[in-house]
């Protein structure tokens, strides 16, 4: 019998995995704990930065936020920026 985990587990999971990529690229990161349109806060030299975090890329998902992180199901993160200047910031958007 093959274990299933629910969305919510799933997106949970997802956005620890995002926080411990941000922190390695040196961001100050805030986590969302009650219900909201930001998963997470993320800083860094200044610049105050809405995280939403996906696990399938959808262009909806960064209306109101500045970056989209996509976690893809073998855990590897791509980043989505609104605007060129916020993705440099990131290692890999």
């Amino acid at each position: 019998m093959s274990k299933t985990k629910c969305p919510s587990a799933i997106g949970a999971q997802n956005e620890y995995l995002v926080v411990c990529d941000l922190l390695r690229q040196s961001f100050r990161v805030f986590k969302n704990v009650a219900f909201g349109p930001v998963d997470l806060i993320a800083t860094k030299r200044g610049l105050i930065l809405r995280v939403q975090v996906k696990s399938v890329m959808s262009r909806s998902a960064l209306r109101g936020n500045d970056v989209l992180a996509v976690v893809a199901s073998d855990g590897r993160i791509r980043y989505r920026a609104r605007t060129r200047r916020i993705a440099k910031k990131f290692e890999n958007s």
